[in-house]
Order: C-alpha cells, then structure tokens, then sequence
C-alpha cells in the first residue's frame, strides 16, 4: 500500500479518485509515516497532537470542528 501510494503522488490521474484497499492489518499512522519515509529513503518527521487540537494546514472540519 506504502509503494501504491508514493507512486500515486507524482501521478495526476491520482488526484482525487475514491481508491478502496482493504487488508485484515490496521496500522497507526506512525507505521504508515515510517514505511513511507523508508520508501522515499528519508526519515520523515512527525509531531504529535493533543487530541481535538486543530492540525496545521488542514481544513477545521478534519479537527472535528466547524469552519
């Protein structure tokens, strides 16, 4: 999934489409950040919020609050 979604970020027929991956795995987004810092060779860092804080450049609404 990690290597699908790197090449999909330079390919702009992957803007926007709904892609469903299913697999019985769940994994916590320090996983997926780790794959995919491994993919792209770098380490990619991360930091941590308190929950319900807004996150920097997205939307209110991805904080669960209202714009």
């Amino acid at each position: 999934m990690a290597a699908f979604g790197l090449v999909a970020v330079n390919n702009p027929r992957a803007v926007n489409p709904r892609i469903d991956i299913g697999d019985p795995a769940s994994y916590t987004w320090t996983q997926i950040a780790a794959v995919a810092g491994q993919g792209l060779g770098i380490d990619l860092p991360l930091q941590y919020l308190p929950l319900g804080s807004e996150a920097p450049l997205l939307p209110p609404a991805a904080s669960g609050r209202s714009p």
